[in-house]
């Protein structure tokens, strides 16, 4: 696990990411960022090219400043596309 107190830094600082990155050893291609919030997370996830799951509880509208991202309305039907995404990789 890695905390904001950790890497001195919160939410959307790029700097929490990339520690958090670093601390576990993957870069920003190799991560998918499952989050509810576009200002504090799809913000990132765009700005340093992390694959994302906006998790969009409220039925709210996506802003087309933060996308790319993949949009669910729950954690359930992320898991699903996730395994239905590496079942279909060789």
């Amino acid at each position: 696990m890695v905390t904001a107190q950790q890497a001195r830094a919160y939410k959307p600082d790029l700097r929490l990411f990339r520690y958090a990155h670093a601390v576990l050893g993957v870069t920003a291609r190799e991560v998918v960022h499952v989050a509810a919030s576009q200002p504090l997370d799809m913000a990132v996830c765009r700005t340093l090219g992390i694959r994302a799951f906006w998790v969009n509880r409220r039925s709210e509208t996506a802003e087309a400043q933060y996308l790319p991202f993949t949009e669910a309305t729950d954690l359930g039907q992320v898991v699903r596309q996730l395994q239905s995404a590496s079942q279909e990789r060789p």
